[in-house]
């Protein structure tokens, strides 16, 4: 399972570092600093694959992968064999964001990025360090 997945990874364009990132974002920090690090992006990507599927497993890691590459047959096959949900596409640079109010998260605002109700991200008001901040979850 895992040599396809890398090549349409590969193929996709998410071998880069700013894209490692996104598709490891559903890991816990410490799991995902952990990990082997490589020279080459296609190799980074195939040791990812086998790290997780040792591991924590491949879920989150084939959503990013399927939002970030809709389409990709790969991807979708895998969720689909783990019974995971294809997730929709994740919105374009210059996409529209909404803003409405909705009880999320105790009241939180609710924001919708590309105009999809599925791609939602809810920001809360936190403090971290004494400061304040804004929140992002994502679900």
């Amino acid at each position: 399972m895992i040599e396809p997945l890398a090549i349409a990874a590969i193929a996709a364009g998410l071998a880069g570092k700013d894209r490692r990132d996104l598709l490891l974002a559903g890991y816990p920090k410490p799991w995902v600093a952990a990990l082997p690090e490589k020279a080459r992006p296609d190799d980074q990507v195939r040791s990812d694959l086998i790290q997780l599927q040792g591991g924590p497993g491949l879920g989150p890691w084939l959503t990013q992968a399927a939002a970030l590459a809709p389409g990709t047959p790969a991807f979708e096959d895998a969720l689909r064999a783990l019974g995971l949900p294809i997730p929709p596409p994740a919105p374009k640079p210059g996409a529209p964001i909404q803003v409405h109010q909705d009880v999320v998260e105790g009241g939180a605002t609710g924001v919708e990025l590309g105009g999809s109700p599925r791609a939602a991200v809810a920001i809360e008001q936190g403090v971290v360090r004494g400061k304040g901040t804004t929140g992002v979850i994502i679900r």
